[in-house]
């Protein structure tokens, strides 16, 4: 099964960085371009990052700013860890570096403030958790960072849930204005809720939903990707979104195939917006926590199909028919 994290696959393998750098160190090359090299090579991989770190002191000096700039939380534990490096460092220095942040409902809420009220520069941010949450709707709530323009929502289901006042991926409308980018993967169809409140409430006019700037919520998006099970309740998306360039539908592990031509067909009949039908990654478990990297991976992959002139990455292209897909 392809994973979030096989994307890391665009930008070379880690086995490659790791002998490169072994003869960098040890060639002729100037030193401006030997870290014009490395510092490359920190921003393809996260792995590979980090283990350049570990090739001498002054590649790491010239690393870890890199390496900062996309911080992965899974759970107190690393937020706690995270916090005691904030204050050993000089006021708002994280502050200046971070840029992505990915986060798991396992962080617990005192460590989530004291990070998201340092980080108020953040422009990509990711978080794992469960649909239906109050506890997830808070955490987006209390982002500070006017810079954000990308969110990844990667939301499981919950099979004890309790019926809330939010559906499965309600995103407070502050945040939402913002956004360019927004990705919303979950492994369920909203059965009981069957709506996103975001959505109606720019497509109703009504200015009477107590959402502010209701006909400007998703003024700004041009990227979208959804899993298929919530493809129904958001296609009308571009309806809301004037500026929207790219709408992406991640399909299941177990798709069923005689769906297949009807997407295809609705991928080719669009103008304006490039559709594109990515297999296996409609499922919150093809998603890696760890890879920080990850969400702006897959934007650049969507955009690499598009410009290819594909529609699905299975080799469909648009205004041809095929008939052996997946």
């Amino acid at each position: 099964m392809k994973t979030l994290s096989s994307l890391s696959a665009i930008s070379g393998a880690e086995s490659s960085h790791q002998g490169a750098s072994r003869e960098i160190t040890t060639s002729q090359l100037p030193y401006e371009l030997q870290r014009e090299i490395f510092e490359i090579a920190a921003t393809l991989n996260g792995i590979s990052a980090f283990r350049l770190t570990e090739v001498s002191s002054f590649v790491s000096n010239w690393v870890r700013p890199i390496l900062y700039q996309r911080i992965v939380l899974r759970n107190s534990r690393a937020g706690s860890c995270f916090l005691r490096a904030i204050g050993s460092k000089p006021t708002h220095f994280y502050n200046k570096l971070v840029k992505s942040l990915t986060l798991t409902e396992d962080v617990s809420m005192a460590c989530l403030k004291p990070v998201l009220a340092e980080l108020r520069n953040i422009i990509s941010f990711t978080l794992f958790g469960v649909a239906y949450s109050q506890e997830m709707y808070n955490i987006l709530n209390l982002i500070r960072s006017p810079h954000l323009r990308r969110m990844t929502l990667v939301y499981r289901h919950n099979s004890e849930r309790t019926l809330t006042s939010h559906q499965a991926h309600e995103i407070p409308p502050k945040i939402l204005t913002s956004l360019t980018h927004l990705t919303i993967v979950t492994d369920h169809p909203d059965r009981f809720l069957n709506s996103w409140d975001n959505l109606d409430s720019a497509l109703s006019g009504n200015a009477a939903t107590s959402v502010p700037n209701h006909l400007a919520l998703f003024q700004h998006l041009t990227h979208f990707a959804v899993s298929f099970c919530r493809y129904t309740v958001v296609h009308r998306i571009m309806q809301a979104a004037p500026n929207l360039r790219y709408f992406v539908i991640l399909l299941p592990a177990n798709f069923i195939h005689a769906w297949k031509d009807g997407l295809l067909n609705f991928a080719r009949l669009q103008l304006g917006v490039s559709v594109v039908i990515l297999k296996n990654l409609g499922d919150t478990a093809s998603w890696n926590v760890n890879d920080g990297f990850g969400p702006s991976n897959f934007w650049r992959w969507v955009e690499r199909l598009v410009e290819d002139g594909y529609i699905s990455d299975n080799g469909d292209i648009k205004g041809v028919q095929r008939h052996t897909w997946l």
